[in-house]
């Protein structure tokens, strides 16, 4: 008996699912994740991602990682206040920390395919391409910690798949929203990483776009992405001492 079209994928994301998410809590805290748990309670604490609680101060480099407010400035802020909205409704325990980034990290796996499904008609390509994704450790790894990861693995995926559609179908206004939206996500998950999906982008486009409409809806995404990010950006530059580039360089 054939087996029904499209099992393999969704046997594959279902694994993928049971991966991240058995035993999720049953770890405690690694170094990362609580840097992370502790500016989401800072969240709860004080509406924002303070660096200070009243009683421990936290720095990952010599103090260069806040502004003189004392608000983070080294990580983004978006898994930070996910956190937050968790352990302020759910609890601190280590399952509900790592609960929203496990979430982003499973639908990394379906954007993923959802992209690939855009790039080939190749089933067998499109299967193993998922399941490399799905079974790599060192990514798993990655999905079940409390820490800014999944985000990026989440939104740089979900950019990717809804750049193809923008390129596949220019005139849906939603692709060029959800485009816009996903960098956008993606810049406040890892300001850093940020920028390697935003340069390829744009060098895939001029290898491939033709189409003058394609073009004008990636100069909308871009600038309205830049207009949701430039603001952050500028208050973090304007009132930080040290940079995480002055950091890696030094």
């Amino acid at each position: 008996m054939k087996s029904p079209k499209g099992i393999i994928p969704v046997l594959i994301l279902f694994l993928g699912f049971v991966l991240i998410f058995i035993k999720l809590g049953d770890r405690k805290l690694w170094v990362d994740e609580c840097v992370s748990a502790y500016l989401s309670n800072n969240v709860i604490k004080y509406g924002y991602p303070s660096v200070y609680d009243g009683a421990y101060y936290k720095s990952v480099a010599n103090g260069n990682d806040s502004n003189s407010d004392g608000v983070e400035a080294w990580y983004s802020w978006l898994t930070i206040y996910l956190q937050g909205i968790f352990r302020y409704l759910f609890g601190t325990s280590e399952f509900v920390t790592r609960l929203p980034t496990a979430i982003l990290g499973w639908l990394s796996m379906l954007y993923l395919f959802l992209g690939i499904k855009k790039l080939t008609e190749n089933e067998f390509i499109q299967n193993l391409t998922l399941a490399i994704y799905v079974f790599s450790i060192p990514l798993l790894i990655y999905m079940r910690s409390a820490h800014y990861y999944s985000a990026v693995l989440c939104f740089t995926t979900m950019s990717l798949f809804y750049y193809l559609s923008l390129i596949e179908r220019p005139e849906k206004k939603v692709n060029t929203i959800m485009f816009a939206l996903s960098l956008t996500l993606l810049f406040h998950s890892n300001y850093f990483l940020f920028i390697i999906p935003t340069t390829s982008y744009l060098v895939h486009a001029a290898i491939v776009a033709r189409k003058k409409t394609v073009w004008i809806k990636i100069l909308i995404a871009y600038t309205a992405t830049f207009l949701l990010t430039t603001p952050w950006f500028l208050y973090i530059g304007m009132t930080t001492q040290g940079t995480k580039w002055e950091f890696y360089w030094a």
